[in-house]
């Protein structure tokens, strides 16, 4: 199912992910992984600087304490999740490779990322924490951007 999302999601985003797989995939230019953090780490400032409650001026309301740290912590999870998964998933391309590769269960990767993102997004959805909710299309894209990329690597 999971391959079946991926390559549903890599169809849809291909016209859109094209140019920057080409231009990215010269081995001149910078690293990929960074760029593709770079990348992560702007939106999360741009979807948590959008959606932060204004800062209380005292520490009395706590409400809106806890509404900012959900927000900004929120963040900073999704983005050290991007750079763990990012890691995972080149080491599961380079394990596709080989020709018996050391983890037999290399290829479940991407069915385990798929459920995990769903059930995630419901809990950010309930809790309010939108850079989490961000994460998560993050996260379901970059399985497909990845195989965008790849094709022209």
């Amino acid at each position: 199912m999971a391959d079946t999302v991926i390559d549903f999601v890599a169809r849809i985003l291909r016209p859109l992910l094209v140019g920057p797989a080409r231009f990215l995939a010269n081995p001149k230019r910078t690293k990929t992984w960074q760029v593709e953090a770079a990348f992560v780490a702007a939106v999360l400032l741009v979807v948590s600087a959008l959606t932060t409650p204004p800062i209380p001026s005292t520490f009395s309301d706590l409400e809106a304490i806890k509404a900012f740290l959900i927000i900004w912590l929120s963040a900073a999870a999704v983005f050290g999740s991007f750079l763990h998964a990012q890691v995972g998933t080149y080491m599961a391309e380079d394990m596709s490779s080989t020709e018996k590769p050391l983890t037999e269960c290399y290829h479940k990767l991407g069915q385990y990322w798929v459920y995990k993102e769903l059930f995630w997004f419901l809990v950010f959805l309930l809790s309010g924490a939108y850079p989490a909710i961000a994460g998560n299309v993050i996260f379901l894209v970059y399985p497909a951007w990845r195989k965008i990329y790849k094709s022209f690597r």
